[in-house]
């Protein structure tokens, strides 16, 4: 799931600012300084944890400080923290997903358009 626009990290990218993070917040830094929604509230963001690959969506828009610092509002809420340091990833954001249940619904038109829908839950 790729942000919506370029997000505006700097050298190797934005990374986890800190340990032992909980709640629906996370501090990150390494993002260009100064920065004006250095994403935006809808955007996706990953990052690896011990018990595997986590998503969450932004909230709400995020800007850096000068020190290019920023704090992100996301959901769902962290449930296993990143260690410090831990690599934001922005542009391929996801992480393992298994069916609630196994139904699959679709649905095709006669210019051969279909769509499919399914409830799917994060597992780690």
């Amino acid at each position: 799931i790729p942000t919506q626009n370029a997000a505006r990290s700097r050298g190797p990218g934005a990374c986890v600012d800190g340990s032992a993070q909980s709640g629906s917040q996370l501090k990150s830094w390494n993002w260009q300084p100064s920065g004006t929604a250095v994403l935006k509230k809808g955007d996706y963001i990953a990052f690896e944890t011990a018990r595997g690959r986590c998503l969450h969506m932004l909230v709400a828009d995020a800007s850096s400080d000068a020190d290019g610092r920023a704090t992100l509002q996301i959901e769902p809420p962290l449930r296993t923290p990143p260690p410090d340091g831990t690599a934001l990833i922005l542009q391929t954001a996801s992480c393992p997903m298994a069916l609630v249940e196994d139904s699959v619904s679709w649905q095709g038109d006669a210019a051969g358009t279909y769509r499919l829908g399914f409830s799917a839950e994060e597992r780690f």
